[in-house]
């Protein structure tokens, strides 16, 4: 290290005491401290915020980084961001994604010579926020109590790059955590406070690693010394016998392990170390498992309709529709959107990248609304199109006059006058055939209207892998992007469809859609679609149309004759801070793909995002200069900016609700959730392939060979544990994780009440028989 950047190591220390903030030296390189704790007065890590001790400590080790306690001697935890490129993870990958989705405020944040994030947030006032490592998130580590960072501009050895800030102090401040990232490093640290089993403790090869705690042998080694320093042994005491029990250590070794190293023995030793015992120590059961059972029936809530992002008269639309219906205006909102969006002509494109002459948009969006009979979807849909299905029928019966005033020609001067050809803006219920005919003459697109999802995905042989289904497949496929589409068919000769262009827009229940998602092929299909999980409907009122539903049905016929580009452009484009926006959209679509902690499923729906931004944005444009003498031929950096938080803060989380809670956790998410259900309700310790015959009709049907996948299934997910029996030929059994009966106590009683009014309804029955 040059002079120079020691003297950088020494301002950067003495910057942060100024902030209050206790430092230490630590040695490049490590992350510990040239200091101990014994002889600096018991300060942990021989922190301090004096500045000539610590002009002493920087004048001893000049070539040291700046160590930062986290916890509340400083007022802040850290959440550490690890990358693929600097950990083999990329944590900042699947962070990024729950923070688009959940929200993250500003903050003290600094840049990690790996590439990776230190995310700064205050420590809350009334709990504890402990270290852990991969709990929250693979990749996704918490510096807490008893942990700490190297702060800027600390440097590691052989990566040139230093600690840098990003957000740095003076210029943030230090955020309170989001409720949704506090929830999760509470779990962490409640995690972390239960370490593996004792049959892993012992092994050599954990030497110089983390243990499953997240702690380091420095940890502990801080921790233990501890034990002797006045002001801190109790709170050591109780940490040490806390992490001893959870890992199985007896109490009579715990006991004389602290005895040896603490100097006092009094009553509130014994009440911790008593204390650590009857909550963390495991029982001979418990010790088979690591980790928190997943919660089958949890979901991702989705988010209400968000003010102030769309354009006016859709949000308008969306409320007050909503309210006179009783339905959800998210739903509203996003049918507006797309019958907007096929309203628009496919003439009206933009250019996606300033220097890429080849890709274009145009406004083309597919969106499946999702949700039981009650929440209303088929009025949505016939409110939300009502003006566009209008249109639709004039065009149709223009045609037919036309074709009237055709037919009554003689035959020379029919042969002189072209036959009239339908334009159409809507089809529904059709097949391909039917559908590829009303396109011929449609150059601008039309939408395809589905009540019913499950007849579009049923027209392709019920969305199976057979040649007519795959042909129905590209052909939707090909239909999502637009172009020219060549057709050739026995008996009618050949045909070619200038744009075959389709918006989609239909509803869809989430029993079906389970199913059509099973069996769907990695084609990316229903990926394409928007879904929108429908909140449930409420009482409507019975009053005349809102005003504004006229306004909404002006603007339908406006967007339909939109006004030429301004210039004489031949498309839109983005201006350069619209530019700019569209590109950290596109960097952070790319991270939330290459996570590995969201599904394939939802990973290739944000491969879709790219394009579908840039088609949002020109129905924003085109809807907010509706009846205009002239359309703008620059997209603007507000409207990229709107739609940006729509997509990332409502469609995201939408899709978020969609995969992770209607799809479920797995394909067997139904059964899955009956095993466990049957588990509470019957208050089994142990389960075998007898015992889920003996469940609800659907796990009486299971066979043996379709039992044992789920019992795989639930033991990955922390309910179950494979036992062998005592000869090879014996059948396996599985133990039940005891923490599952204590965290879904509350569905356990519920579980037990359905069934038993299901008896009784079923006992009701037979009586009145």
């Amino acid at each position: 290290m040059t002079g120079s950047e020691q003297n950088e190591q020494l301002a950067g220390a003495l910057d942060a005491a100024k902030r209050g903030w206790h430092v230490f030296p630590a040695p490049p390189g490590q992350k510990k401290s040239h200091k101990s704790a014994a002889f600096s007065g018991g300060r942990l890590w021989g922190a301090t915020k004096d500045v000539e001790e610590i002009a002493d400590d920087w004048s001893r080790w000049p070539a040291a980084n700046v160590g930062l306690p986290t916890g509340r001697i400083n007022g802040f935890f850290v959440v550490d961001l690890d990358t693929a490129d600097g950990h083999g993870v990329d944590g900042l990958g699947g962070f990024a994604l729950m923070a688009d989705a959940f929200g993250l405020p500003d903050t003290v944040t600094a840049g990690t010579p790996s590439g990776g994030r230190h995310l700064y947030f205050q420590c809350p006032d009334d709990v504890r926020i402990y270290n852990s490592q991969g709990a929250v998130l693979p990749g996704v580590d918490v510096r807490g109590e008893g942990g700490m960072v190297l702060a800027p501009p600390s440097v590691k050895p052989g990566v040139s790059a230093p600690y840098r800030w990003i957000n740095a102090p003076g210029e943030y401040l230090i955020a309170e955590c989001p409720a949704w990232l506090l929830k999760a490093c509470l779990e962490a640290s409640a995690k972390a406070l239960r370490p593996a089993p004792r049959s892993v403790t012992a092994a050599p090869a954990v030497f110089g690693q983390r243990s499953p705690a997240g702690k380091t042998a420095e940890d502990y080694e801080q921790l233990i010394e501890q034990l002797a320093e006045d002001g801190a042994k109790h709170a050591a005491v109780r940490d040490v016998a806390a992490s001893m029990a959870a890992q199985g250590c007896t109490p009579q070794f715990v006991e004389g392990f602290i005895r040896h190293h603490c100097p006092v023995w009094d009553d509130n030793v014994e009440n911790s170390i008593r204390s650590a015992f009857e909550k963390f120590a495991e029982d001979e059961v418990a010790q088979h498992f690591a980790g928190d059972p997943v919660d089958l029936w949890g979901r991702f809530d989705p988010p209400a309709l968000p003010s102030g992002l769309l354009p006016e008269i859709l949000e308008t639309f969306a409320r007050t529709q909503g309210e006179q219906m009783g339905a959800d205006p998210a739903g509203l909102a996003v049918a507006a959107l797309v019958t907007c969006a096929a309203a628009i002509p496919d003439r009206i494109k933009a250019k996606v990248k300033q220097h890429d002459d080849q890709w274009f948009e145009a406004p083309r969006i597919w969106a499946a609304l999702v949700g039981s009979p009650s929440t209303k979807k088929s009025p949505i849909l016939g409110a939300a199109t009502e003006p566009l299905r209008r249109i639709d029928t004039q065009l149709f019966r223009d045609w037919q006059g036309r074709m009237t005033l055709w037919a009554a020609l003689t035959k020379e001067e029919q042969r002189k006058t072209p036959k009239p050809v339908p334009t159409r803006l809507r089809i529904e219920d059709a097949t391909v055939e039917a559908t590829q005919a009303a396109l011929e003459h449609s150059p601008d697109g039309a939408m395809m209207l589905q009540d019913e999802l499950t007849g579009f995905f049923g027209m392709m042989d019920k969305y199976s892998g057979g040649k007519g289904a795959a042909a129905d497949r590209a052909f939707w496929l090909r239909s999502f992007n637009g172009g020219e589409y060549a057709l050739d068919r026995v008996g009618r000769g050949s045909a070619l469809i200038e744009n075959l262009s389709i918006c989609l827009l239909g509803g869809i229940q989430p029993e079906p859609i389970r199913k059509i998602a099973a069996d769907t092929q990695d084609d990316g299909l229903l990926q394409r679609l928007f879904p929108i999980v429908l909140a449930p409907a409420t009482q409507g009122r019975d009053a005349p149309a809102p005003p504004v539903a006229g306004r909404y049905g002006d603007l339908v016929r406006a967007l339909r004759n939109p006004a030429p580009i301004a210039g004489g452009g031949l498309f839109l484009q983005f201006g350069d801070e619209a530019q700019s926006i569209r590109r950290k959209l596109e960097a952070a679509h790319l991270r939330m793909q290459s996570t590995e902690t969201i599904s394939r499923k939802l990973a290739s729906h944000i491969g879709k995002y790219d394009g579908l931004f840039v088609r949002l944005c020109i129905i924003w444009h085109c809807v907010e200069h509706a009846g205009a003498q002239m359309l703008p031929q620059r997209i603007s950096a507000a409207t990229a900016e709107r739609v940006g938080a729509f997509l990332h803060d409502f469609l995201l989380r939408h899709a978020f609700a969609f995969y992770a809670g209607v799809l479920g956790l797995s394909e067997d998410h139904d059964r899955l959730a009956a095993i466990a259900g049957h588990i509470l309700a019957r208050k089994l310790d142990k389960i075998t392939n007898r015992d889920v015959q003996r469940g609800d009709r659907t796990m009486r049907s299971l066979r043996d060979q379709d039992i044992q996948p789920l019992l795989q299934q639930l033991a990955a997910m922390g309910w179950l544990e494979k036992v062998d029996g005592p000869r090879p030929s014996s059948a396996p059994h599985w133990l039940v994780n005891p923490a599952v009966h204590g965290r879904f106590a509350a569905r356990a009683q519920a579980e037990r009440e359905r069934r038993e009014e299901a008896r009784q309804v079923l006992a009701g029955l037979a009586g009145g028989a």
